[in-house]
């Protein structure tokens, strides 16, 4: 009776999210907006001195209809250049994370209730509720570092667990560092796209991704061997 109070109180939650991909593919077969990176520069470049606000403003609606946070990453390079383009990008990304949190947050506040009511009966989802609550920044930190899941899916899976709101933000921020200084600068410098500087960030990135996979398999251990 519970499963069936649960799936009920998630149907809003799914409708949305289903509803929002729908709309957004929809828009993107029919040209009404094109989504790629040469769309997205050439509508900035056609906006003119206010790109960088109509960026951002846009930035809130990608996270909503799933476009890829790479898409307007690598604009932002070619259009901002390599210096303002990763700050204007990193700032983009962590506000594009916010919309799909809220959503998430919102309407899935009587699934994640039943969820912490029936975690004892799950040892590693209670160790994983435990270490949200405990490294919640850290924990999303370390989740943006990895290129999986996708950026979105964590943001609305972070909305429905014990994760508090500025832990989320401001660890998007920091676990989102490197792959935009990456994908920036991959856009910035179009004319050597694959010289020395990317092949070094691309090393760090996998470094940190793999360090981030790590940490985040012990603390999933260590917190099933506590709450046993």
């Amino acid at each position: 009776m519970r499963v069936g109070k649960t799936v009920r109180r998630l149907i809003p939650l799914g409708s949305v999210i289903v509803g929002l991909m729908v709309v957004g593919l929809v828009l993107a077969q029919l040209d009404v907006v094109d989504v790629s990176v040469p769309g997205v520069y050439r509508f900035l470049r056609g906006v003119g001195p206010s790109a960088g606000i109509v960026f951002l403003g846009l930035s809130l609606l990608r996270g909503l209809f799933f476009i890829p946070a790479g898409t307007f990453t690598i604009a932002a390079g070619i259009m901002f250049g390599p210096v303002l383009g990763p700050l204007l990008a990193l700032a983009a990304t962590a506000i594009s994370s916010l919309p799909p949190f809220v959503i998430s947050r919102k309407l899935g506040a009587g699934w994640v209730r039943d969820i912490l009511a029936d975690n004892r009966r799950d040892p590693r989802f209670a160790a994983a509720v435990k270490i949200l609550r405990q490294k919640g920044f850290w924990g999303i930190a370390l989740l943006r570092t990895m290129p999986f899941p996708p950026f979105d899916a964590i943001s609305y899976t972070a909305g429905v667990l014990p994760l508090n709101g500025p832990a989320f933000f401001f660890g998007t921020a920091l676990g989102s560092i490197p792959g935009v200084i990456l994908f920036s600068y991959l856009g910035a410098e179009l004319s050597d796209p694959f010289g020395p500087v990317f092949f070094i960030l691309l090393g760090v990135l996998l470094v940190e991704a793999v360090i981030g996979y790590m940490l985040v398999r012990r603390f999933l251990a260590s917190g099933a061997e506590d709450s046993e």
